[in-house]
Parts: C-alpha cells; sequence; structure tokens
C-alpha cells in the first residue's frame, strides 16, 4: 500500500515543488513571423524558462502600467504584452512607432522604452512593428545566462539596417563609389 506521505512528494516534485507555472509562448494575434525572427523568439524564451527560478518581484499589473507610461514616453503603440511570472518579472513587447523603420534603423528609441525592464536587470524581448504588423527590429537579453552579463539577442527584417544591433556587415563608401584615379 502507497503511504499518502509518499504520493504528496510525488505530486510535489510533478509539480514543480511550488514554482510558478511556465506559461506557452504566443505569437501576436496579427503578426506573422519569418521563421529566422521565430527562431530569435525561441531562443529568447528557451533561456527564459531554463534559467534560474526567482520570485515575482514585479507583478503583471506593475508592468503594465510601467510599459504603457514607457511607451508614450517613447512615442510608440503598444500593441502586446506578454507578461511571464519568471526571472522576477519580465515580459515580451511588441510596439509599433509612429515612423517604424526610422525607429527600427535607429535603435535608439528601444531604451527609454524598456525602462520599466532595464533599470532592474530584468529579461526582455521587443519587437518593433510596421503598421501592417510585419516585424522590422527584434532586441532581447537574458540575464545570467552565457557570460555573466546575460545573453543579447537580435533579429532584423531583411531591409533594416539597425544601429541596435552590433556586428553586422558594413558596406564601405569604397566599395559603392569608383575608385579615384
Amino acid at each position: 500500500m502507497i503511504r499518502p506521505a509518499l504520493i504528496l512528494v510525488v505530486l510535489l516534485a510533478s509539480a514543480g515543488c511550488g514554482t510558478v507555472a511556465r506559461q506557452p509562448q504566443r505569437p501576436a494575434a496579427d503578426v506573422r513571423w519569418p521563421p529566422s525572427a521565430e527562431a530569435a523568439r525561441a531562443q529568447w524564451y528557451g533561456a527564459v524558462e531554463h534559467a534560474a527560478a526567482e520570485p515575482v518581484t514585479l507583478s503583471q499589473a506593475d508592468l503594465e502600467d510601467a510599459l504603457k507610461k514607457a511607451a508614450d514616453a517613447a512615442g510608440v503603440v503598444l500593441v502586446r504584452t506578454h507578461y511571464l511570472p519568471l526571472l522576477g518579472g519580465t515580459a515580451e513587447l511588441v510596439v509599433q512607432p509612429q515612423r517604424p523603420m526610422q525607429f527600427a534603423e535607429a535603435g535608439a528609441g528601444v531604451a527609454p522604452l524598456l525602462a520599466p525592464l532595464g533599470r532592474d536587470h530584468r529579461a526582455y524581448l521587443v519587437t518593433v512593428v510596421d503598421e501592417r504588423q510585419k516585424p522590422l527590429l527584434m532586441l532581447g537579453w537574458t540575464p545570467g545566462v552565457g557570460a555573466a552579463i546575460g545573453e543579447g539577442i537580435g533579429w532584423q527584417a531583411d531591409d533594416i539596417h539597425s544601429g541596435a544591433i552590433y556586428g553586422q556587415p558594413v558596406t564601405l563608401e569604397s566599395q559603392t563609389q569608383p575608385a579615384l584615379k
């Protein structure tokens, strides 16, 4: 006969011993993710979901309020927020700026948008979309993965060359202009 205490231990172990349940990845309602962008999202979700458990210190309501204020300050529409009660509380964001191409290429507008997450060194994934919900730029970061400072990911559409992604190919003027003689 199986003892009730043993059954309780098995149930707790299979339930994750009280850790927060992981939420499945859900795409934004109208966004069509190219395969390479979906792969970048899957990499970020994988890193976040396998990170060490931390107590939730940033509630969904608090984060959503802070992100709405940050989106207004950054001049973007917050298309979607997917809250994750992982790594202390974090989110995937989809935003649509007034001038999406310029916003994605400059990349500078992302920092004020991420202020509610970045100041506490929380993981984030933000995707910039245009008015047709086409993804243009994706930036993410997960603390404590890889090197001591964490792991960042970046993706950009083929027609974007964002200043927010380091290490991408650069075309030198000498390659596009005829040589001086």
